[in-house]
């Protein structure tokens, strides 16, 4: 028995597969491409990948895609490459905002390039 493609059109992982790991999503893997170049660039000093998991009170997780510390004076943050905003990432951005303390950016593909969808800001904990 065949199977259809994944509910989410998600590419096969060849087509998903950059300097030997293979990513979520096409969109993750250019984005990744993209700030290899920058790195390279000397715009950015340091980019991990999938950086930290939390986890919300059942068996969910959310793992950011990247975590980026730039070359300048500009705070690292993390960063989200999104197609498509499931149920789930909504929950997810419900538990950033609550256990988080670092800015979380939501970007998609916008023609050739990228843009920010959104910026999820930590909770403000009183001083």
């Amino acid at each position: 028995m065949r199977f259809g493609r994944n509910k989410y059109k998600v590419s096969s992982p060849d087509r998903r597969r950059y300097k030997g790991r293979t990513y979520a999503s096409m969109a993750e893997m250019e984005y990744a491409r993209m700030l290899d170049m920058l790195k390279e660039a000397g715009e950015i000093h340091e980019i991990i990948h999938q950086p930290i998991r939390i986890w919300n009170d059942g068996d969910s997780r959310y793992i950011p895609d990247f975590y980026v510390v730039y070359g300048d004076e500009r705070e690292p943050e993390f960063i989200d490459v999104k197609g498509m905003e499931t149920p789930a990432f909504k929950k997810s951005k419900n538990l950033w905002t609550k256990h988080e303390t670092s800015r979380l950016v939501i970007v998609v593909k916008s023609g050739k390039g990228w843009k920010i969808k959104e910026v999820i800001s930590p909770k403000e904990t009183a001083q």
